[in-house]
């Protein structure tokens, strides 16, 4: 997207009213270094990075340095957080 359609789009949205429902929003947990590595509280820690292909090398570095694996469910773990 680039010049006047995404302004076009962005003027759509901007006059719009969104409404949603919090109560289906899970809460959300990150499981890695960054905040593009989050989910929701009671999933388990995907298989691979977003791009749904085999896992990274950084991706599994990242999940070593956390001390986490794939497949790992984090609601019942216990490890150091930051506020």
């Amino acid at each position: 997207m680039s010049g006047k359609n995404s302004a076009a789009i962005l003027m759509q949205f901007s006059n719009s009213e969104l409404n949603f429902d919090a109560g289906l929003i899970k809460p959300m947990i990150t499981y890695g270094t960054n905040p593009g590595m989050g989910m929701a509280i009671d999933a388990s820690i995907p298989d691979s990075d977003q791009n749904g292909s085999k896992a990274s090398a950084s991706y599994l570095k990242s999940l070593e340095y956390m001390g986490f694996k794939p497949g790992m469910k984090l609601l019942d773990t216990r490890s150091i957080m930051f506020l």
